[in-house]
């Protein structure tokens, strides 16, 4: 799915990466307010990771979003 669908989208999508990665907060994502750049340094400061390392894993996250869901948490175990 292309990010802009993830922005028009927020309201939802929010929920569902908060869901994911716990570490972020309402507000944070409030801040965030779509924009996949802000998103991504977010990610790095919570989780210590590269920025290469958060931009990968939102390309992962907007491959696999369906209608405000991540499709593969249907699957984990």
């Amino acid at each position: 799915m292309d990010w802009d669908v993830i922005e028009r989208e927020w309201d939802r999508v929010k929920l569902v990466l908060m869901e994911k990665w716990g570490a972020l907060s309402a507000a944070e994502m409030a801040e965030v307010a779509g924009q996949r750049d802000r998103l991504s340094a977010l990610l790095q400061e919570k989780y210590g990771w590269s920025r290469s390392e958060a931009d990968e894993k939102l390309g992962d996250f907007a491959r696999r979003h369906d209608n405000g869901r991540d499709t593969t948490r249907d699957r984990l175990v």
